[in-house]
């Protein structure tokens, strides 16, 4: 029979699964806006060291500084693993985490611990930059 617990608990699940959807293409839609970000406008350049310095002194300041911006980082390949909604998570030496969307997943496919590499991307804010792709890697 169905009872009232029955239909709450359908309708539960089912806009449980509809929040979760739309989270997935919200971020999908973010994504492809910081591509495009990512794609047009100049780097500002720095080694992963010199980034992680800045939030290590003051991450306020480095955040003010960098924040929004398309970042150039140097650094090399600490450990690259399988992050959320289809990404890859490329950790830098000196903790910097570079998110690589599904479109540039093959970028990340690229490397190995311990490349020396260059990466494109927006700056989040404490350590993290997105739209990530690869610009150089030195085997």
């Amino acid at each position: 029979m169905f009872t009232k617990t029955h239909l709450s608990l359908f309708v539960l699940v089912f806009f449980s699964i509809l929040a979760l959807g739309s989270t997935e293409e919200e971020q999908k839609k973010q994504d492809e806006e910081v591509q495009q970000k990512v794609k047009s406008v100049p780097s500002v350049e720095l080694s992963a060291y010199d980034l992680y310095l800045e939030n290590y002194k003051n991450s306020a300041r480095a955040n003010q500084q960098y924040k929004g911006k398309v970042l150039k980082i140097t650094g090399s390949v600490r450990e690259i693993v399988d992050g959320v909604f289809g990404a890859t998570n490329v950790w830098l030496e000196d903790d910097i985490c570079c998110v690589f969307s599904e479109e540039n997943i093959s970028d990340a496919a690229k490397m190995n611990i311990g490349n020396e590499v260059v990466i494109i991307g927006e700056y989040k804010g404490s350590g993290i930059m997105k739209g990530c792709y690869l610009d150089k890697i030195n085997f």
